[in-house]
C-alpha cells in the first residue's frame, strides 16, 4: 500500500509540473521541458494506480500538445534547429495515451471525451501520406495506432468511434505506407472493432475489397498474434464476405483464402464447432464456391493439354485445384455440408472432368498421364494440376456417400468403370488408388444396383478380382446368379 501510495504521489507531482509549463503555446523553448514531462508521465502511466488517477483536464493538455504540433506540421512550419522537433512530442503524447487507457475503461471514455481522436487521425493520415522523411515520424506512427489499438479494447463505444472516423481513409494510408509494425497494430484495431456493424461496412464500402487486400498481405507476415489471420478468421464465418469479395480479389489473394479455408476444414477442431478454436464456414458459403468451381473448372483439361497458360482466356487451374480441394475438404463432412450433395451438376461434372483427363492422358504425355515413377519428371511435382485426378476421385466418393441418388447417377454416368480405370499407382495423383477403392465402396454401399453391375464386369472380364478383393468386394456365382458381399467390416464413417 505504502508502495502503491508513492507511485501515486510522484504521478501527482509529474501532473503539477506538466500543468505549470501549460497550455502549451509553440513555444520551442519549452519543448524539452514538455518532452521530459511526457516521457515521465509514460513511464509512470504503465502503473495501474497512475491511470486511475488521470484527469480530464490532463487530457485535454494533451491534445493541445498534438493539434499545436499538427498544425506547425501541416504548414510545414516545423523547427529545424531544435533538439526536440514536433514529431519527437507527437510520438511521446501517442505513448502517454497508450498507456494511459491500457485496461482502463475510465481513461478510453475520458479520451472520447476530450475528442482527441479527430486530430490523432489527421497526424496519422500526415504521417502516412508524406513518405518516409525519417524514422522518427515512422515510430510516431507505429505509437499513434498502437495508441487506437488500447482505446478501443474490450469497449463498443470506443470501437464504434474508431470505425466510423478511420475507416476507410485511416486504415487505406497505414497500410500504403507499407511498414510492417504499423499494418500489424492496424490489424489489431480492425480485428477489435469488429461487429456486426463494422463488419457489414468493410463488406459493403467500395473501398472495403482493397482494406481486406491488405489484410490479407498482411496475414502472409510473420506476427504473434496474426491480427490479419485472426480478422479472415472472422470473415469468413459471414455469409456475405466470400459472396462480396471473393471476385474481386487478386488471384494470389483468392489462394491464401482458399488454402485458410482448406486449413481449417482440415483442422480436427473443425468437427466441434463450439470449441474456442475452431470457426465455421457457412454451407452457404461452400456452395457458392461449388458454384465458382462448376464455372471455372469445365476448360482446365482442355486449357492445360493446349498448354495455353498465357492466353487470357486460359483457366485459372491455381483457382480451380484450390476450389477442388475446398469442396473435398468440407464435403467429407455431410453433417455440416450435406446440402453440397444435392448439386448432381457438381457431380456430373466432376465425372466429365475426370473422363477427359483420363482420356487426355492416355493421348499422349501430358500432366494427366499416368507415371508409374517421378524420375526426370520433376517439373510435374510443381505443375498446379500434381494430384488432380485423385483430388476428383476423392470428390466423388464424398459426394456418393449414402446417397442412393448420386450411386445411381454415377453409374447411369459409366463412372463405375471409369473409376475403376483409376485403381492404379500414379505418382502424379498420390493415393489415386486409394481414392478409388474408396469411392467404389461408397458407390456399392446399400446399392444393389452398383453391386450388380460390377459383378457382372467381373464375370465379363472387365473388372479385374484381386482390384475388387482389394475393395473389399467378392463377387460369387451360384445357380446362374452373381452375389457381391463385403469382405471388410463396415466403417461407421466412410467420407474423407
Amino acid at each position: 500500500m505504502e508502495a502503491s501510495a508513492e507511485v501515486a504521489a510522484n504521478f501527482l507531482g509529474t501532473i503539477a509540473k506538466f500543468d505549470a509549463i501549460s497550455p502549451f503555446d509553440a513555444d520551442t523553448k519549452k519543448y524539452n521541458q514538455y518532452f521530459d514531462v511526457l516521457k515521465t508521465l509514460t513511464g509512470q502511466l504503465k502503473e495501474s494506480v497512475c491511470r486511475e488517477s488521470l484527469k480530464e483536464a490532463d487530457l485535454k493538455h494533451i491534445h493541445s500538445v498534438i493539434a499545436v504540433c499538427y498544425t506547425k506540421l501541416k504548414n510545414n512550419d516545423k523547427c529545424l534547429d531544435v533538439t526536440i522537433s514536433e514529431t519527437d512530442l507527437c510520438c511521446e503524447c501517442f505513448r502517454v495515451l497508450r498507456n494511459s487507457c491500457a485496461q482502463c475503461q475510465q481513461n478510453q471514455d475520458l479520451i472520447s471525451t476530450v475528442n482527441i481522436l479527430p486530430v490523432v487521425k489527421q497526424l496519422l493520415d500526415l504521417y502516412a501520406t508524406k513518405g518516409r522523411d525519417c524514422e522518427k515520424e515512422t515510430v510516431a506512427l507505429r505509437c499513434g495506432v498502437q495508441f487506437i489499438g488500447n482505446y478501443v479494447a474490450g469497449n463498443y463505444t470506443t470501437q464504434m468511434t474508431a470505425w466510423q472516423t478511420l475507416f476507410p481513409e485511416t486504415f487505406l494510408n497505414v497500410f500504403k505506407f507499407n511498414d510492417t509494425k504499423a499494418s500489424q497494430y492496424l490489424c489489431m484495431v480492425i480485428y477489435n472493432c469488429l461487429n456486426d456493424l463494422s463488419t457489414q461496412q468493410l463488406i459493403k464500402h467500395p473501398d472495403g475489397l482493397t482494406v481486406v487486400e491488405y489484410i490479407i498481405q498482411c496475414s502472409q507476415t510473420e506476427s504473434h498474434p496474426d491480427w490479419g489471420l485472426l480478422i479472415l478468421e472472422e470473415l469468413l464465418q459471414n455469409n456475405e464476405f466470400i459472396m462480396t469479395q471473393l471476385e474481386g480479389l487478386s488471384s494470389s489473394s483468392k489462394t491464401v483464402l482458399l488454402e485458410l479455408m482448406a486449413a481449417k476444414l482440415d483442422s480436427p477442431a473443425s468437427e466441434e464447432c463450439d470449441q474456442t478454436n475452431s470457426i465455421k464456414i457457412p454451407a452457404f458459403t461452400i456452395a457458392f464456391l461449388a458454384e465458382i468451381f462448376e464455372t471455372q473448372a469445365s476448360g482446365i483439361v482442355q486449357s492445360a493439354v493446349n498448354e495455353r497458360d498465357k492466353d487470357e482466356n486460359a483457366v485459372d487451374s491455381v483457382l480451380v485445384i484450390h476450389l477442388l480441394q475446398v469442396l473435398c475438404l468440407a464435403t467429407c463432412r455431410p453433417q455440416q455440408y450435406g446440402i453440397i450433395q444435392s448439386r448432381t451438376s457438381l457431380l456430373t461434372l466432376v465425372l466429365e472432368l475426370l473422363h477427359k483427363a483420363h482420356l487426355a492422358g492416355k493421348s499422349g504425355d501430358n500432366v494427366f498421364s499416368t507415371r508409374q515413377t517421378l524420375s526426370g519428371q520433376e517439373d510435374s511435382v510443381d505443375n498446379p494440376l500434381h494430384g488432380f485426378k485423385s483430388d476428383l476421385i476423392r470428390l466423388i466418393g464424398n459426394l456418393t456417400y449414402r446417397n442412393k441418388n448420386n450411386q445411381d447417377l454415377v453409374r447411369e454416368l459409366q463412372g463405375i468403370p471409369l473409376l475403376l480405370d483409376h485403381c492404379n499407382v500414379d505418382e502424379c495423383n498420390p493415393y489415386m488408388n486409394q481414392w478409388a477403392i474408396f469411392a467404389i465402396h461408397n458407390l456399392c454401399e446399400d446399392n444393389t444396383e452398383n453391386q450388380a453391375f460390377i459383378a457382372n464386369m467381373q464375370r465379363t472380364g472387365i473388372a479385374d478380382s484381386d482390384v475388387l478383393t482389394d475393395m473389399g468386394i467378392e463377387v460369387q456365382e451360384r445357380n446362374g446368379k452373381l452375389y457381391v458381399k463385403s469382405t471388410k467390416k463396415s466403417h461407421p464413417d466412410n467420407t474423407s
